[in-house]
C-alpha cells in the first residue's frame, strides 16, 4: 500500500540515481502500467511461494523466509520504480511460503 504514496506522478522514471535524476530521466512509464506490473509481481510471488512450500517435503522454519520480506521491503522503499515489482515479488513470496508452511 505504501507504493501508492511513493510514486505520485502520472509518469514514472525507470532509473533514479541522484537527487535530480528523476526529472531528467528519459525512460518513463505510465503510472498505471507500473501499478499493474507491481500487482502482477504480487500475484506471481504469492503463488510461487505457496507452490514451493506445498511441494517441499521437509518443514522449514517460517522465520527463514523473513529474509525475503526484508529484501523486498528494501527494494520497494528504495524508490526505484524498476526494482519495486521485484521487491513486491520477494515480499509476497515470503508471505506465501510462511502461510503455506504454517497451514500445512
Amino acid at each position: 500500500a505504501v507504493q501508492q504514496f511513493i510514486y505520485t506522478s502520472n509518469e514514472l522514471p525507470l532509473f533514479t540515481i541522484g537527487p535530480l535524476s528523476a526529472e531528467r530521466s528519459s525512460v518513463r512509464i505510465p503510472k498505471n502500467v507500473h501499478r499493474s506490473l507491481f500487482n502482477f509481481a504480487s500475484l506471481v510471488g504469492d503463488a510461487c511461494g505457496r507452490k514451493v512450500a506445498y511441494s517441499t517435503k521437509r518443514h522449514v522454519n517460517p522465520l527463514f523466509f523473513l529474509f525475503f520480506s526484508a529484501l523486498g521491503m528494501f527494494l520497494v522503499l528504495s524508490k526505484q520504480s524498476l526494482l519495486a515489482p521485484f521487491g513486491m515479488l520477494c515480499i509476497m513470496f515470503a508471505n506465501g511460503t510462511i502461510y503455506a508452511f504454517t497451514a500445512k
